[in-house]
């Protein structure tokens, strides 16, 4: 998508997960598609500089949300799939963003992790809100610095 809208002239900020993976994301950005547009106006930026996280190097999009509203809405994502699986209930496992933490406890009792699944919801919920301040605790205050430091970027 970023490479696109640079081929039509226009200034792109491209918004990565923070640590490897939008780390990894970011080079090849740089090295394989910026390399053949020249005249781009075009930046990245991590998520988890962008909201304060005094850890920059793991946060993604769905760490705006608290854990435990993520995990219920992975259990209620999940619910089939858990009770095949005999699972009642998971615990993050591990350090790093929320969806590797799952997905590493998922690994542990033989469950398949859609992090898809938990988005929809995620976007149900989202699209249901009449303003800001109805997001869960503790994400409004994040969401924020995210839009204020993202919309800086931009000339």
């Amino acid at each position: 998508m970023a490479t696109f809208k640079i081929g039509q002239n226009l200034e792109v900020v491209n918004l990565l997960d923070s640590g490897k993976e939008g780390r990894t994301q970011e080079e090849r950005l740089k090295n394989k598609w910026l390399t053949r547009y020249k005249n781009a106006i075009s930046s990245t930026a991590f998520i988890g500089s962008l909201v304060g996280h005094e850890d920059k190097e793991d946060f993604a999009l769905e760490d705006l949300f608290p854990e435990d509203y993520y995990l219920k809405k992975f259990q209620e994502s999940h619910k089939k799939k858990m009770q095949i699986a005999g699972v009642n209930n998971i615990s993050l496992t591990g350090k790093g963003i929320l969806c590797q933490g799952v997905s590493r406890a998922c690994e542990k009792v033989n469950l398949v992790y859609n992090k898809r699944y938990v988005v929809k919801l995620i976007q149900k919920d989202i699209v249901k809100m009449k303003n800001v301040n109805e997001l869960v605790n503790g994400t409004e205050d994040k969401a924020k610095n995210l839009l204020e430091n993202l919309s800086k970027l931009f000339n």
